[in-house]
């Protein structure tokens, strides 16, 4: 089963540990404000830059997009396949972003050969 997260099966067949349903946010400009998940264990609130914050208990998920469409705001309840190709968007962009990284750590000529090779393993370690 391994850890307590998602990937451990602990929520049951499904989708991840327990969630019932996600709903995309949007601004009264049309920018993306974040996800809001409804899990077994309450409301969560993902922002859009990952981070994630437990609402208080006594917000209620019809309350919560209520607020957010009195304010000019949107929401959008996310398919199951919507959130497997953002994903699947996410995961393409870390590969990017470490492949890029990885090639200026190389290319970095103020760094002796032992801090390149650390710094280069340092970068490995953290993406497991």
């Amino acid at each position: 089963m391994g850890g307590r997260g998602a990937i451990s099966g602990a929520g049951g067949s499904g989708g991840g540990a327990g969630i019932k349903s996600t709903y995309s946010l949007t601004d009264y400009e049309g920018r993306d404000m974040g996800r809001l998940v409804e899990t077994n264990n309450g409301l969560f609130f993902q922002s859009s830059t990952g981070r994630i914050s437990e609402l208080p208990p006594e917000t209620t998920l019809q309350g919560y997009l209520d607020r957010v469409t009195q304010t000019g705001g949107t929401t959008h309840k996310m398919t199951q396949k919507e959130l497997k190709a953002e994903a699947k968007k996410n995961a393409d962009y870390r590969k990017e972003i470490d492949a890029f990284l990885d090639k200026e750590t190389a290319n970095n000529k103020s760094l002796s050969k032992g801090s390149k090779m650390s710094a280069k393993g340092n970068r490995a370690n953290r993406r497991r």
